[in-house]
């Protein structure tokens, strides 16, 4: 089992601290993301709340956790073309 399906299944299961294990893991991949597109150190930072927040909302809609990866780095594309 990898480390992001635990901490995705823990969270489903009401431990939401483990998400900050993710954060912490994905911040310089969505960072990364927002900054390709905007190019613009606060609505980078803006994006990349905004990423986790909608990440964490909607985790239970993952159908599958070890994808977490390349589901967050979604997100984060559609919301920096959103800003």
């Amino acid at each position: 089992m990898t480390h992001d399906r635990e901490a995705v299944l823990a969270i489903c299961k009401g431990d939401a601290d483990r998400y900050a294990e993710l954060v912490d893991r994905y911040q310089r991949l969505v960072y990364g993301i927002a900054w390709s597109r905007l190019g613009d150190r606060d609505l980078c930072e803006e994006a990349a709340q905004e990423t986790f927040a909608k990440g964490y909302s909607s985790l239970r809609a993952l159908r599958d956790p070890d994808r977490f990866a390349q589901w967050i780095g979604s997100i984060a594309r559609n919301v920096s073309t959103s800003l």
